[in-house]
């Protein structure tokens, strides 16, 4: 497994324990959830002796409910935690980029989005 899948791991875990809902990598479920997805990623660092390596990866946290203020809700829990969160190695560290912001409806179902940056050692 490498660096980056560990990283999306250790933030699926994470949002599935501050929220106590099921979080998933991908696709955001059609019958509602919440989903990581990774956006894009760059090379943040590397050190002189190219021992030390850092990337950034931008997630993309989306949730979807029935209840508008359960997706907004989810979402602004895993914000207040993120600078908080002492995820483990090979992340640093994650903060959130934005608050969470609303999407669109799709039948019943509200979404919201969150921008998350994840700093990780590869």
């Amino acid at each position: 497994m490498t660096p980056q899948e560990k990283a999306v791991e250790a933030f699926r875990s994470f949002a599935q324990e501050i929220t106590g809902e099921r979080v998933t990598v991908g696709l955001l479920p059609t019958e509602g959830g919440i989903a990581v997805q990774v956006v894009t990623g760059t090379r943040e660092f590397t050190s002189l002796d190219l021992k030390n390596r850092r990337a950034v990866l931008s997630l993309d946290i989306l949730s979807k409910t029935t209840r508008q203020e359960q997706a907004y809700g989810c979402l602004c829990a895993i914000a207040n935690a993120c600078d908080t969160a002492g995820l483990a190695v090979p992340v640093v560290n994650a903060s959130a980029r934005s608050e969470p912001s609303f999407v669109g409806k799709d039948g019943s179902g509200w979404i919201y989005s969150l921008s998350v940056s994840l700093r990780i050692i590869i």
